[in-house]
């Protein structure tokens, strides 16, 4: 009867111990923007699930939150963003006490902006998390962050971490198999977004029609630009943005190949979100490219 009852209280012991701390719960963590909140999602799967605003899922530069979208974002114990300068909304959150706001740009490499018709810029180049590296590294500042302020489950963070780095890894040897046959054939984009995917995987940037630190705003020089650019380089594929009239496009060369490519994966959900995002781009370039050769 005493060793049952001493087994008894060794159980209840242990169950004890794996029971959360009464009142315990785990941080609302928000995402600005569709590619941060992949990369939550992966390091953090299995214990919260990351909001994110809806116009966050649809645009960038300069958005204006919808009231419930800021809500969102101020009930926010943890903000992971990539720079005020890109979610410029940030710099409009309350000063709720506790809330930590995590910029991921700060511990990654920066490219400063390439020139666009001639005109250079100091400006930084914020798509950052096209470039596998930073990816990485973004992943170990969230899995940090996740776990000073929930250790509870901070060797969850840590499993869900290793295992997206592994994947990252993975991703970039798939990537650069698919890209090869093409890496030499020369691209224009309408908007400048794809410097840290091209410049990682040694792709062939020609010009882009605008630059990458703002609104696409293409102007009747900038087309001349690109209609040099293209005649001079034998360009036939220029990416777009999928929410922009392809149209004005023709007026660059009538041979040009026009593909949408979306470097926010506006249309992905998951865990595996990123990269889904980052081999859509690799197959569109491919795509595009590959029959620009066989022409």
């Amino acid at each position: 009867m005493l060793v049952i009852r001493r087994h008894v209280i060794s159980f209840m012991v242990a169950l004890t111990m794996l029971l959360p701390v009464a009142g315990y719960t785990v941080p609302r963590v928000a995402a600005t923007i569709n590619p941060v909140y992949f990369l939550i999602s992966a390091v953090a799967h299995g214990v919260v699930e990351p909001s994110l605003p809806t116009t966050g899922a649809s645009c960038v530069h300069d958005c204006v939150l919808k009231p419930s979208d800021m809500a969102k974002l101020n009930s926010s114990d943890i903000v992971f963003y990539i720079d005020d300068r890109l979610e410029s909304f940030v710099r409009r959150l309350d000063n709720k006490a506790g809330r930590r706001l995590v910029k991921l740009s700060d511990d990654v490499k920066l490219l400063t902006e390439r020139a666009v018709d001639g005109r250079s810029t100091h400006d930084k180049d914020l798509h950052i998390w096209l470039d596998p590296d930073n990816a990485s590294k973004m992943v170990q500042k969230i899995c940090t962050v996740l776990s000073e302020e929930d250790p509870e489950n901070a060797h969850i963070y840590r499993q869900n971490a290793e295992a997206a780095l592994a994947k990252i890894r993975d991703m970039v040897g798939r990537i650069s198999a698919v890209l090869a046959p093409i890496k030499d054939t020369p691209y224009m984009a309408e908007h400048d977004a794809y410097q840290y995917f091209d410049r990682y995987f040694g792709l062939n940037f020609v010009a882009a029609l605008s630059g990458s630190g703002h609104t696409v705003s293409v102007t009747a020089k900038g087309l001349s630009f690109a209609k040099r650019a293209a005649k001079q380089h034998e360009v036939r594929c220029i990416f777009t943005d999928p929410l922009h009239s392809a149209s004005r496009y023709r007026l660059v060369s009538k041979k040009i190949k026009i593909c949408a490519l979306d470097p926010l994966g506006r249309n992905i959900q998951g865990t595996d979100g990123y990269f889904e995002l980052m081999e859509t781009i690799a197959n569109s370039f491919r795509s595009c490219l590959q029959q620009q050769r066989d022409d």
